[in-house]
């Protein structure tokens, strides 16, 4: 069974006198805390090859660091840092945590945290995990990676480390970054539970408010493929329909967003995704208007968006979910263009009228004139909102494209 270690609060000395200052109070802590480590750990292993270069002089070794190490060098210092014991470790963490340091001296600090973090999550998070809570702090960032971590190889450990904080009033404040910082570490402890115990994840699911469920289960796109089938049923069974569409709402933009990707895969692979977890047609539709027009601002970084991308994109889309293929049209093209040095507005606006004049959709107009573009071309703009066959819609469009309107 592994020994998960407690370190209690130091005991301050009580000494008479003037003469007692802040420093010897931070020189007890350490000596107290170490000692309760010293005794009540059990022994680390040894290394045949001890280090060359003492970590334990953290001062010594920032400013080795600070200078520019050859691959040797850094190879050698991250063996000696795998060697060092858990009580060395925290001897270095608290002395450090008392001290102020340069940046160097931070980063190296950084350094000794994920290294016993790896030795023991229990004790690095019942030492330090208080800095989650004040993004001032040293760990606060490095915590919230480290807790990941824990969350994914012992969940039931994790979840009795977060338990506590909450019952402790930790996350009672009325600072906005604590909420944030509790969905954050429910997200992990969630998505750790899910893959080894998912009725517990399940039923913590229950427990959480409305706006937490939304915030966990809307990070779907976290989920490895071969859980996503159950994600997805646990999303069904815990909202409405209307929410659990905007839980999906991110999940194809893995599949479909990001320059490397090739366009001839993106909406294959879109496709498969959803048909994955046997995507319902509103669902289709919200994961769809998500990802597809971040898709066509990568197009258009990677050079210009053609009539062949529209067309390959609005076969696809009548394909997956034909209700939104004309304002999505409009949409993309819009996205394109803010984005695209080779793809001109008034060529975007031709398009815009060819698709219009075959398959005729205000929509279509409507979507791409929305466009962050369209106030530096009023009169190409104008012309196409003459397009519009809705009487009213088109006057207030015009009369919206007016170099003096207040719209």
């Amino acid at each position: 069974m592994k020994l998960h270690l407690f370190i209690p609060p130091a005991i301050s000395l009580l000494i008479a006198g003037w003469w007692l200052i802040p420093q010897a109070k931070e020189i007890t802590h350490l000596e107290s805390t170490v000692a309760h480590l010293t005794k009540t750990a059990r022994p680390d292993r040894t290394h045949p090859n001890p280090p060359t270069h003492d970590l334990r002089d953290w001062k010594k070794s920032a400013v080795r660091l600070s200078n520019e190490l050859s691959d040797q060098q850094r190879k050698e210092f991250d063996g000696q840092l795998k060697v060092m014991s858990r009580r060395d470790l925290l001897a270095v963490l608290l002395e450090m945590e008392a001290t102020e340091l340069s940046e160097a001296e931070k980063s190296l600090a950084r350094s000794y945290l994920r290294q016993l973090f790896s030795l023991d999550p229990q004790l690095t998070f019942d030492q330090f995990g208080g800095h989650l809570f004040d993004q001032t702090k040293l760990f606060a960032t490095s915590l919230r990676f480290c807790f990941g971590g824990w969350a994914k190889s012992d969940p039931a450990s994790a979840t009795a480390w977060l338990d506590q904080q909450i019952v402790d009033g930790k996350f009672e404040s009325q600072n906005p970054s604590h909420d944030f910082l509790r969905r954050i570490l429910e997200n992990h402890i969630f998505h750790g539970l899910l893959v080894t115990h998912p009725q517990q994840a399940a039923a913590r699911l229950e427990s959480y408010t409305h706006e937490q469920r939304k915030f966990i289960l809307s990070s779907f796109y976290q989920v490895p493929e071969d859980e996503q089938i159950g994600y997805a049923t646990l999303i069904r069974s815990s909202f409405s329909p209307e929410d659990a569409t905007v839980a999906f709402s991110h999940f194809i933009e893995p599949y479909a967003i990001g320059p490397q990707l090739s366009k001839s895969k993106i909406y294959e692979q879109a496709t498969a995704a959803m048909n994955r977890i046997d995507a319902s047609p509103a669902e289709r539709e919200t994961m769809i208007q998500a990802a597809i027009p971040h898709t066509f601002r990568d197009i258009a970084d990677q050079g210009t968006v053609t009539i062949g991308d529209l067309d390959e994109f609005r076969q696809w889309c009548d394909a997956e979910a034909p209700a939104i293929t004309a304002k999505l049209t409009g949409e993309v093209l819009a996205a394109a263009v803010t984005r695209s040095e080779n793809l001109h507005y008034a060529e975007a606006a031709e398009m815009i009228m060819s698709y219009h004049q075959s398959d005729p959709s205000d929509e279509t107009i409507t979507r791409f004139l929305e466009g962050e573009s369209t106030p530096d071309y009023p009169e190409i703009a104008t012309q196409l909102a003459g397009l519009i066959s809705d009487e009213s819609l088109r006057r207030e469009w015009i009369e919206r494209l007016q170099p003096d309107s207040s719209h």
